[in-house]
């Protein structure tokens, strides 16, 4: 009965579709394995239909329910009326100072949703960021009663581009990765991932061809974290883990070329859960242009990287939007063994990072401003057996450029080790630490934080013979 359940466990991702038809460890090794050839045209070309209209209707439709849901509410940013709007029209945009989780994660997602709408409705990348520009203007101008916001509108944008890129990918990888029918899991997941793509393809239809995408490798985590004060100088209770990883476009897939922005991406989203307090993460990057480099035993590509990171650790929080070169490249060892590095270095028109406090206003304890933030991540293992990743991001933030009262410093680095006991079945082992440090005018105010979370999961993966 045990050896049934889990089983059936195992072919719970299978059946998602994420990776094709189910491929078992004695099989070829991947440079041998039938890798469908993915289809990178400019555009991902043919686009069935576009519409220019639908997504413009659907962002007014957006915009209009959530200020009319705020004014039901009585939320005082909603009571906008003419006078408000002619203040708008006429007055110097200002850095705002909401919350943290506001700014860096409810306007970025709510960009996404923006974003979606073109993206879905037959647009590119970059048209599709045009329409989220124009539906964060009319809210920040029109709808709000606040004067609008110069980071708000950084956010919104650029943040939306790159969550809802991942989203629209990830959803159409569920939906097309395999031949056949369409199973229920797979829609459901893909509507999950992609909301307003599944709303305009059940409306309005789908607007692409039914291209397959490059290959994909992604686990969901469900399990337990711990933060603790070895190695650091907080510690709390023990903590519920979700966790879901996407890696789109694949170094060492031999069909894969990346042509467009955002071929290749790592998306990664994490909860922890206490009844007292909810913690997580979500960190999208990739390549936006570039280049692949093909060899016999090194692949990679380097080029232009974007990234957003959000991590509302209680107190080391980050959170940026970054534009920078990269590169990264895969090594392959034996068959199935292989070594993979990835380098960033972003410059930051917006960022945030800080501690603790979560209020608006002056008492916050987080920093607004430009700066800079960089990625090391080398990971390595044997594909089917295990994997091991080490990845650190650094952060520096200039408040006081902007007179946001310190600088900020925050690194974060994580630990984490995979092995698998079926091809869809894993255990995950995490360890992170985070240290931060603002800068104040006096010294004396200072503070440092360090901290440390492990983690013990459960994993549902793709096949790790296709993947890493």
């Amino acid at each position: 009965m045990r050896r049934r359940a889990l089983a059936s466990l195992g072919s719970l991702v299978a059946l998602l579709g994420v990776t094709g038809e189910r491929t078992a460890i004695a099989q070829p090794p991947p440079e041998l394995s039938p890798y469908r050839p993915a289809i990178t045209d400019p555009e991902d070309l043919p686009v069935k239909k576009k519409s220019y209209f639908v997504p413009a209707a659907e962002i007014l439709l957006l915009n209009l329910s959530m200020i009319t849901g705020a004014r039901i509410a009585q939320m005082h940013w909603g009571q906008s009326d003419l006078s408000t709007i002619r203040r708008n029209l006429t007055t110097m945009w200002e850095l705002d100072d909401d919350a943290f989780s506001t700014n860096q994660l409810g306007h970025p997602f709510g960009g996404a949703l923006l974003f979606s709408t073109a993206r879905s409705t037959g647009h590119g990348f970059f048209v599709s960021g045009l329409y989220a520009l124009a539906g964060s203007t009319m809210w920040e101008v029109f709808l709000e009663n606040e004067i609008p916001s110069i980071n708000d509108q950084i956010t919104t944008p650029i943040g939306g581009m790159f969550i809802g890129e991942a989203m629209h990918r990830f959803g159409r990888a569920l939906l097309y990765r395999s031949y056949g029918r369409r199973s229920w899991p797979r829609k459901l997941a893909a509507s999950l991932v992609d909301p307003v793509g599944a709303v305009n393809r059940a409306w309005w239809g789908d607007a692409w061809a039914k291209t397959i995408p490059p290959n994909v490798n992604a686990y969901f985590g469900a399990g337990f974290q711990q933060p603790t004060t070895v190695l650091g100088n907080h510690g709390g209770p023990g903590q519920l883990h979700l966790e879901v990883y996407v890696e789109h476009g694949l170094a060492g897939d031999r069909a894969f070329q990346p042509r467009r922005p955002l071929d290749h991406f790592v998306f990664q989203a994490a909860i922890n859960i206490v009844p007292s307090n909810v913690e997580g993460l979500l960190y999208v990057r990739g390549m936006l242009l570039g280049t692949g480099m093909f060899g016999d035993r090194v692949r990679g590509m380097a080029g232009l990287f974007g990234a957003y990171d959000y991590n509302n650790n209680d107190f080391t929080r980050a959170s940026m939007l970054g534009v920078g070169p990269g590169t990264m490249a895969e090594l392959r060892i034996t068959p199935r063994g292989y070594l993979n590095g990835t380098i960033a270095a972003y410059g930051v028109p917006y960022g945030s990072a800080g501690g603790v406090n979560e209020t608006v206003g002056p008492m916050r304890d987080h920093h607004d401003g430009p700066g800079l933030a960089q990625l090391v991540e080398v990971k390595g293992g044997v594909r089917g057996l295990f994997s091991l990743r080490l990845t650190t991001r650094a952060y520096q933030i200039a408040g006081r450029l902007v007179n946001d009262h310190a600088n900020e410093l925050v690194v974060n680095s994580t630990a984490a080790a995979r092995v698998n006991f079926t091809p869809n079945q894993g255990i995950g082992v995490e360890g992170t630490w985070a240290y931060r440090h603002a800068s104040f005018a006096d010294a004396a105010m200072n503070p440092t934080d360090r901290t440390a979370d492990f983690r013990l999961f459960y994993a549902l993966t793709t096949d790790e013979v296709l993947g890493r």
